[in-house]
């Protein structure tokens, strides 16, 4: 991937060692983002309720991100920013190399004898922009076998 972010697995190592809290952390805002992302305009209360949030945990983040310039709150409700949008596809590669999907396609890929193996992070149940990057990671992959 070239969006991909380049991580060496001794700095993740580390992060779980000493401050395993930071992955929750950035998977709660991965949820959040991409959830704002697929249902935008949406509105705290809505967001709190498919999330399983309290609303007060979910103002606060919306407040960090509003900080970070990634969601603008508006009349109808929250929505993402290009900013936001941006950090949420680095999200998505940061995620793919915390939790290990890369080595988990590897052994796909031998167990099945398959050529290519592409796992997305996320729970589709929970949020549907997961198929939105289920889509563009196989179109992606598609147009890289075509021959034009």
């Amino acid at each position: 991937m070239s969006n991909q972010l380049k991580i060496s697995k001794e700095v993740i190592e580390l992060q779980q060692l000493v401050a395993p809290e930071v992955n929750r952390l950035i998977e709660m805002r991965y949820n959040i983002l991409s959830t704002i992302s697929s249902e935008q305009p949406i509105g705290r209360r809505n967001l709190a309720f498919v999330l399983d949030m309290s609303e007060r945990q979910v103002r606060n983040e919306i407040d960090f991100f509003q900080t970070q310039k990634l969601v603008s709150v508006e009349r109808q409700g929250v929505v993402i920013t290009d900013a936001g949008n941006e950090a949420l596809i680095q999200l998505k590669c940061l995620l793919y190399t915390y939790n290990g999907l890369e080595q988990l396609e590897k052994e796909l890929m031998d167990r099945l004898h398959l050529k290519r193996v592409i796992i997305c992070p996320g729970d589709m149940d929970m949020n549907y922009e997961v198929l939105r990057f289920m889509g563009r990671s196989g179109a992606k992959y598609v147009l890289s076998v075509m021959k034009l």
